[in-house]
């Protein structure tokens, strides 16, 4: 902000300013901000001393046995919160829908809300493994974000001046018409079409479709190559869209990785020796692998289920409107 409001050139570093109110503009609003965070710390200080705390100074250096201690404390609450969130009492989908509408909630309800949700998204009894696994409704995100990419796209349509598009599965879509029709004042919906879109131009359908049958890669193929080809030269859009830094000087594999790393996926690798070699193969995890497919096929008999009940409420209906025209 302040080489910008200053005017430095970014290549040579000249500065284009003339007077000193931009840099005394810049100045300002960067003291602000840093009120604006020594408030919250002063709040923060006050809130906690409140509610019964006492704060110690430490100065500067840092305390090995207090940081591992500390860590060791937090790993200790969240395996007792996964264990809590496993042992939590069973509830019914209307129970939870009208607990959400509440503005507070006893700590053993929000056990049982987190409990059926994370049953009612994967679909399997809920384990503190999978509430582990689950880390707070982000893996779910993440493998509907592989669902999207693995469904078949629409068919090519073509403008009034002859670009032709992809449109996106048709999951995808229905997906983000919901989101619209259910939060219609907002206008700062979730445009899930466009990660789709950055994915599916980057070949990353393709490379998924070969690695979830259990094909093996080294590195070196050629869509591995473009794929990474292809995020280099478009790094800005894929950090704006897919919020990933993908380094000049890092190799295709790595940049692979963190394509897999959103949608829930992990490898492995083994190395064999070829010509008195030694190559490194690598593959999806297959646990990894295993447990997605489950949930996917999970979520498709949710998807024909509700397709079927709709159906049948649509039958009904128009049995009922013939029989009132009768």
């Amino acid at each position: 902000m302040t080489a910008f409001l200053i005017r430095i050139d970014r290549e040579t570093g000249r500065r284009g300013a003339e007077k000193d109110w931009a840099l005394d503009a810049s100045c300002q609003i960067e003291a602000q901000r840093n009120w604006s965070i020594n408030n919250l710390r002063f709040d923060l200080r006050s809130l906690l001393l409140e509610m019964g705390n006492t704060i110690i100074p430490l100065g500067d250096g840092g305390d090995e046995a207090t940081s591992r201690w500390m860590k060791a404390a937090g790993i200790a609450i969240d395996e007792e919160h996964f264990r809590l969130v496993a042992n939590a009492k069973d509830i019914d989908r209307r129970t939870y829908t009208s607990r959400q509408h509440q503005d507070y909630l006893k700590p053993e309800e929000v056990l049982e809300c987190e409990k059926f949700r994370i049953q009612d998204t994967y679909g399997m009894s809920v384990t503190p493994q999978l509430v582990e696994q689950d880390d707070g409704g982000r893996l779910i995100k993440k493998i509907v974000a592989l669902e999207a990419i693995l469904a078949d796209p629409g068919e090519m349509v073509t403008d009034d001046q002859g670009r032709e598009f992809v449109p996106p599965p048709s999951v995808l879509v229905e997906r983000d018409k919901s989101e619209r029709e259910r939060l219609a004042i907002c206008t700062d919906w979730s445009n899930h079409s466009t990660a789709w879109l950055m994915r599916h131009r980057l070949g990353l359908r393709a490379v998924l479709m070969d690695l979830m049958s259990g094909v093996e890669i080294k590195g070196d193929e050629a869509m591995i190559q473009a794929l990474a080809d292809f995020s280099k030269r478009n790094a800005s859009h894929v950090k704006g869209i897919l919020n990933l830094t993908i380094p000049l000087s890092e190799s295709a594999l790595w940049i692979l990785g963190q394509y897999l790393w959103q949608l829930g996926l992990s490898t492995e690798s083994r190395r064999p020796m070829e010509d008195g070699q030694r190559v490194r193969y690598y593959r999806l995890n297959t646990s990894d692998v295993e447990f997605i497919q489950k949930v996917l096929d999970y979520r498709q008999r949710q998807r024909e289920d509700r397709e079927r009940k709709r159906h049948q409420e649509q039958e009904k209906n128009t049995a009922y409107a013939a029989r009132m025209q009768s």
